[in-house]
C-alpha cells in the first residue's frame, strides 16, 4: 500500500457514484460495492487489461477491446473480478460502440458481483478520473489538517501544562 492508502485517505465507490455532476447510471450494485475503497480510476481498451491491474480499481472502457454482448463477456467480467476490480464503467453515447449497457454484460456482472455503471454522454472519462482525484485530495487535506491540529494541541499541552497534561489528553 502507498502511504496515503495505509493512512486511510481513501474514496469509496459510493462517494464517487454520488457525484451528481457525473450522472453515473449504476446498474449493478454488488452487496458491499458502495463501501469499497477505490485505489484509482482509469480507462483501458486492452483485451487482456486484467494483466495490468493491481486491485481496487474502477475500470472505464467503451468496449472496443471486448465483445461486451458476446459469449465471452462472462470470461472478461471474471478476469476483472479476479484481478480485484471494484467496478466497471462503460462509456455510452451516440458515437460510441454502446448506447446502453448490453444485457449479457449486466447479467454477468450480477452473477459475478462486479459493480457496473454507465458513463452517459456527454460525460468524458476524464471527468470521472478528475472527480476521483479531487475527492482523494480533499480527503487527504482533511486528514492532514486533523493530524496537524492534534499535533498543535499536544504541543500546547506539553508546553503549558507539562507531560501529565499530554498523557491526559491522549487518554
Amino acid at each position: 500500500l502507498s502511504g496515503a492508502d495505509s493512512m486511510g485517505f481513501m474514496v469509496t465507490l459510493g462517494q464517487l457514484w454520488a457525484r451528481q455532476e457525473l450522472a453515473l447510471d449504476v446498474v449493478v450494485d454488488s452487496p458491499h460495492s458502495r463501501l469499497e475503497d477505490v485505489t484509482i480510476v482509469h480507462s483501458s481498451e486492452l483485451p487482456a487489461v486484467d494483466e495490468w491491474l493491481a486491485g481496487g480499481e474502477i475500470l472505464l472502457t467503451i468496449g472496443v477491446g471486448q465483445d461486451l454482448s458476446g459469449d465471452g463477456v462472462g470470461d472478461y467480467v471474471g478476469r476483472l473480478k479476479r484481478a480485484g476490480v471494484h467496478a466497471l464503467g462503460i462509456g455510452l453515447g451516440s458515437a460510441l460502440p454502446w448506447q446502453e449497457l448490453p444485457p449479457k454484460l449486466i447479467e454477468q456482472a450480477r452473477a459475478q458481483e462486479l459493480a457496473l455503471f454507465g458513463v452517459p454522454e456527454p460525460v468524458p472519462f476524464v471527468a470521472v478520473v478528475d472527480a476521483f482525484t479531487r475527492m482523494r485530495e480533499e480527503e487527504t487535506t482533511r486528514e492532514l489538517t486533523r493530524a496537524s491540529s492534534a499535533g498543535r494541541r499536544f504541543a500546547t499541552d506539553l508546553a503549558h501544562q507539562g507531560p501529565a497534561a499530554l498523557v491526559d489528553d491522549l487518554a
